[in-house]
């Protein structure tokens, strides 16, 4: 029999809430469905209205049509907010604080995308935010008309959290805060501005005028040690010129930190088969125990989603292109290139050099540019065009063509979503990190597991100082990214590939086996909801 919402009073209460960037709601869906068909447990997904079609596409590839009675426990409502764009949350904050106060005083929510009526549901008894949702763990605690658990969802590895917050002890970010007010009450200064030189390692004392310029840039070069990965150099956090200014970094930082402070445990969507135990035991002790590892989160195979590809002229032209590659090439033979959504070089005449070594050697590729800065010259489309092995795509199916047997290597910034798809899928990496996570996973996936290569000639900026590592000091010229690149490119189709490949192929078990019957991260994520009190509703924001 279908449970009506509110009709039984032996489901868990839960609310869950993710930040508005695409990169942190995708994996949030395959924890809100999961959530669903492993527990009777009632689901409110909140989302910005701009992703609302692709989160309701992005949740339907986890259902099969038995199971429309967990389907139907998982509602799906926009936010009414406003400010579209990477990082922006002045516009989602107020929005989710507004939806959180009707859903605590009982009324029905509306969905700003659909104007679906959704009617009351109980109060939550705990709540999981995107680590980036300071503001919005403050609403939960003013609104909440009953203590609630407050956990934060981490979309990146641990040593990419402790790199960015840190948790060498519970007051450390706390010192940090009352360090940045301090200097900006005794200098006069904005907070914006100290916490950018407090925050992050290439940002110096600057010019208030200049907040958006790189020339304030000054890297202090100090060693940095985040557990379970090799040291650093504070400056190879920015193996690239920084597209995010550190005027923003900072205030993110600051928040970033207060959240840890005040979250009561963390939710990592990363699986323990890739985690460095040092840094997992680091997030353990911090949290007396109350972290839930339940990664990878892609949506739940009851069906085999990845063949599925959109249909559109693109996607077929793709498809044709894959399988013309197969039969001229074999298996293995294409390169994916793909910098996500985001991501681009300030010097892009690094990537067309890399092209033009690919099209030299007659390796075909799939070049995937959907960053709003990517412009790709006329002349460089011409020549790919007339050599017939390569392909560009403002978007593609990234899973779809990973999955191919034509997929041998993918050249990847790097991003959490790309490198977790990437080992899912069986395939090995060539890495191009830029910022953000990407340094300290291409460390996880070139140091730790053994799986990629790195590109170091393609860094720029305070990328081109001396790696802490290797001992090395990219030149960055032209010539030496050409030089590189053919060593990595006679690697990766050599033995030695094979041996990566072998290994990435033994993690895509790994990760498989991480969410059968009695695997580790489905085990998390029933621990995870057994600790939550139980009473009427799962809520996921």
């Amino acid at each position: 029999m279908t449970r009506t919402l509110g009709e039984s009073n032996d489901c868990s209460h839960l609310v869950l809430a993710a930040y508005a960037a695409w990169g942190h709601t995708k994996p949030l869906c395959s924890f809100a469905a999961r959530l669903v068909k492993t527990r009777d447990v009632y689901v409110t997904l909140f989302m910005a209205p701009w992703f609302y079609d692709r989160v309701d596409e992005e949740v339907s590839r986890s259902f099969d049509e038995h199971e429309a009675d967990a389907r139907a426990r998982l509602r799906l409502i926009a936010l009414e907010a406003t400010d579209e764009g990477f990082l922006e949350m002045d516009g989602f904050n107020p929005a989710f604080e507004k939806a959180y106060q009707a859903l605590v005083r009982g009324q029905p929510l509306v969905c700003a995308k659909t104007a679906k009526e959704h009617g009351p549901v109980p109060n939550p008894d705990a709540v999981v935010l995107d680590f980036f949702g300071s503001k919005m763990l403050h609403a939960v605690r003013k609104l909440s008309p009953q203590p609630v658990k407050i956990y934060g969802w981490v979309v990146s590895c641990t040593g990419s959290y402790h790199l960015h917050i840190g948790m060498q002890s519970p007051n450390r970010n706390k010192d940090i805060r009352a360090r940045i007010h301090e200097e900006a009450q005794k200098s006069g200064r904005s907070i914006r501005e100290v916490a950018a030189e407090v925050c992050v390692p290439t940002a110096n004392r600057y010019n208030s005028s200049q907040l958006d310029v790189q020339a304030f840039y000054s890297p202090k070069g100090r060693i940095t040690n985040v557990p379970g990965v090799p040291p650093m150099f504070d400056y190879e956090e920015y193996p690239q010129k920084e597209m995010i200014p550190a005027s923003e970094v900072g205030l993110f930082r600051m928040s970033n930190a207060e959240f840890t402070d005040n979250c009561d445990g963390m939710v990592i969507a990363t699986p323990h088969c890739i985690e460095p135990p040092e840094s997992l035991e680091a997030m353990l002790k911090y949290y007396e125990g109350d972290v839930h590892v339940v990664g990878p989160m892609l949506p739940v195979a009851t069906k085999d989603y990845v063949t599925q590809k959109r249909p559109s002229d693109k996607a077929q032209e793709i498809d044709d292109f894959m399988t013309r590659t197969l039969e001229l090439h074999g298996p293995n033979s294409l390169i994916y290139i793909s910098f996500g959504s985001f991501w681009w070089s300030t010097e892009p005449e690094k990537i067309w050099a890399f092209l033009d070594l690919l099209l030299e050697r007659k390796i075909p590729f799939i070049f995937s540019h959907a960053s709003p800065f990517a412009q790709v010259p006329d002349g460089v489309r011409e020549k790919v065009k007339n050599a017939g092995t390569g392909l560009f795509s403002p978007w593609s199916p990234q899973e779809y063509i990973l999955s191919h047997p034509v997929t041998g290597w993918f050249v990847t910034h790097c991003g959490f979503n790309s490198l977790i798809e990437s080992i899912a899928l069986g395939v090995p990496m060539i890495c191009w990190p830029y910022q953000a996570d990407q340094p300290v996973n291409t460390m996880y996936l070139t140091e730790n597991l053994g799986v990629a290569y790195e590109l170091f000639e393609v860094r720029t900026g305070h990328g081109l100082k001396p790696i802490c590592r290797n001992g090395k000091t990219p030149t960055g010229t032209l010539d030496a990214v050409r030089q590189e690149a053919n060593q990595v490119l006679d690697q990766a189709f050599s033995e030695d590939g094979v041996g990566k490949r072998a290994k990435v192929k033994k993690l895509q078990e790994s990760f498989a086996q991480a969410w059968e019957e009695q695997g580790p991260s489905q085990l998390a994520l029933e621990r995870f909801i057994d600790n939550i009190p139980t009473s009427d509703l799962v809520t996921v924001a």
